[in-house]
């Protein structure tokens, strides 16, 4: 008889504690609070158990002494108890079941006051290992509860922070590089809170600008690809890479060959050695770092025929392709007439990305202090074509160009203007009579000079040479008397 009473004691108390229980979630590894709020558990004599048996008891409280805690090594160091809560830390597989808090009321009559049901919440991702980023990844989270009894919500949390409602219990995603890292299963009820997370590694790179990068001519601009410094070339060869390229498509009014990309470096990832290997290099080099993961490209000094889209591509064995895409603007100023230019000769001067401007892309032009179209530009708006009919000496200098998105510079260009003066009719006679005077004076000059030195030359050289000179005419006559009348003696 007096077992019969104690087996229906225990059964009534299983029963009581059934239909009181408090279920609270939890995933392995992470800390748990089973909350005591308002039963004032540090004063009288209290309990805690995995069942109403005084065998299986946990921790204990009585007036005299402070919590003692159960000296099974499985708990050791596991088990704290605060003014409103027993918790459990780093929780394992054995810890999820039935947990009783109890107090004595009197001698020998220790009574169940709360129970609590601590249930498992297991997440998991599906492939666990690394993702190309978009690939899909199926994420799994299960909470163990009654069937009847599943009131809690769940919904996934990215790295990012954005919520994504589970169906089925399972979630698939198509990864990119933002959802690389903790993943976190989120379980609510009863404005409470518990969470399972997974990690997930995804291979991507770096994201390209959202905007065109807009430079100006003979400026030296880097193309930037590169992968997050917490990826290795490891994990991308674990994947099987096998190549990475670098193409440049220009812009169709600057193609200069019928073909539509023209590629530029590339590494295999098949050879040992991870090196470079150019092909076509328009100017351009890889800047260091490669092994670190950065595939960038040092520019030369561009010019408008480097307008276009520079591509990098990871070319993966399984037809998965990461693609980074750098729009290169190359702005510049073109005078119609070129850069030296005559006063009062008309001019154009255009500047331009090579196409029309988009619509939140405007220009502002800055003349040389003293042009006279300083005080015709408009404050609020500049034409990309300015059209001066007659320049002039206060035109000569700088002209500058300023690219701007709403009130930001985004790049400048200039060119300089050289403005020389206009020669007249008269003055070009003037010139050209000036020039044939001093030509006939010259002329003159040397003919003198040359008749002078044959004079000279002419007086050096007048006696004979020879070894018996004849005697002149003259002395032959006056030395043969025989042809003149002697004298009277």
């Amino acid at each position: 008889m007096k077992f019969l009473i104690e087996l229906l004691s225990v059964m009534a108390a299983l029963l009581w504690i059934a239909g009181c229980e408090e279920v609270v979630y939890a995933a392995e590894g992470t800390t748990v609070d089973l909350g005591t709020e308002g039963l004032q558990v540090n004063t009288g004599y209290w309990y805690w158990s995995r069942t109403t048996s005084r065998q299986d008891r946990l921790a204990w409280h009585n007036p005299l002494s402070d919590w003692m805690f159960t000296n099974d090594k499985r708990w050791t160091g596991r088990l704290s108890v605060s003014r409103d809560a027993f918790r459990i830390t780093n929780v394992q597989q054995e810890d999820f079941g039935t947990f009783v808090l109890s107090k004595l009321v009197k001698i020998s009559d220790v009574r169940p006051v709360k129970t609590f049901r601590l249930s498992k919440i297991t997440a998991s991702a599906h492939p666990p290992s690394s993702l190309v980023a978009g690939e899909p990844a199926t994420l799994s989270c299960h909470v163990d509860s009654a069937d009847n009894d599943n009131m809690a919500d769940i919904y996934w949390l990215s790295p990012a922070g954005n919520r994504i409602r589970q169906r089925e219990g399972k979630v698939q995603v198509y990864v990119t590089g933002q959802d690389n890292g903790i993943w976190s299963c989120v379980v609510t009820w009863e404005q409470k809170e518990a969470r399972a997370t997974v990690s997930i590694t995804v291979l991507d790179l770096l994201p390209a600008p959202l905007h065109p990068h807009y430079v100006a001519e003979q400026s030296t601009p880097n193309i930037d690809c590169s992968f997050p410094s917490y990826l290795s070339w490891k994990q991308f060869k674990a994947r099987d890479l096998q190549e990475v390229h670098w193409y440049f498509i220009p812009k169709p009014q600057s193609r200069l060959v019928t073909e539509s990309q023209q590629k530029l470096f590339s590494i295999s990832l098949v050879d040992k050695t991870l090196a470079w290997t150019f092909v076509q290099s328009r100017g351009f080099t890889p800047v260091l770092g490669l092994l670190k993961g950065n595939v960038s490209l040092n520019s030369k000094s561009v010019t408008a025929e480097d307008r276009g889209d520079y591509v990098c591509t990871f070319n993966f064995s399984s037809q998965l392709l990461l693609k980074r895409t750098v729009s290169v603007e190359v702005l510049q100023i073109v005078s119609s007439a070129g850069p030296a230019l005559l006063h009062g000769q008309p001019v154009n001067l255009t500047c331009s990305l090579g196409h029309t401007l988009p619509s939140d892309i405007s220009v502002k032009w800055f003349p040389p202090e003293r042009s006279s179209m300083c005080s015709q530009l408009s404050a609020e708006h500049h034409p990309t074509r300015i059209v001066i009919p007659k320049v002039s000496r206060e035109d000569n200098g700088i002209w500058k160009c300023d690219l701007r998105r709403g009130g930001t510079s985004l790049t400048s260009a200039e060119i300089t203007l050289t403005i020389t003066t206009k020669w007249s009719v008269w003055m070009l006679v003037t010139i050209c009579g000036a020039a044939v005077t001093i030509f006939v004076l010259l002329l003159l000059i040397c003919i003198t000079w040359r008749h002078r030195q044959r004079n000279m030359i002419h007086r050096q050289h007048g006696f004979c040479r020879c070894k018996t000179p004849k005697p002149k005419r003259i002395l032959q006559k006056i030395t043969h008397p025989a042809e003149y009348p002697l004298s009277a003696h």
